[in-house]
């Protein structure tokens, strides 16, 4: 969905493979690697779950990764947010805060 979506149907149409992950796992597989491995051949779309603020989750990804395709030539990492919670910082939850470092920094 969004961005990476976008930037994962201009590397396949420019003929790239691409490995697709979210921390929706449901997401990756039946939605956006189902529909693009349609339309580009499943050949050309790898997908798994990942929660890139967990350090063991984003190795793994990379392993996946070497392990489905290879060398890796470019690698996007699309991921951020603020888990949707506005307002000022002081009167955010602890754990909602941390989530958020975990993605926007440690994730990326």
């Amino acid at each position: 969905k969004g961005v990476g979506y976008a930037l994962a149907e201009k590397f396949l149409e420019a003929g790239d493979s691409v490995v697709i992950c979210s921390n929706e796992p449901q997401s990756v597989h039946d939605e956006v690697v189902a529909e693009l491995s349609n339309r580009f051949g499943a050949e050309k779309v790898r997908g798994t779950p990942c929660d890139v603020g967990v350090p063991e989750d984003f190795d793994n990804l990379v392993d996946y990764t070497k392990k489905e395709l290879g060398d890796i030539d470019i690698w996007i990492n699309n991921a951020g947010g603020n888990l949707y919670r506005y307002g000022p910082l002081y009167e955010m939850d602890d754990r909602i805060i941390q989530a958020t470092v975990d993605v926007n920094l440690v994730g990326t």
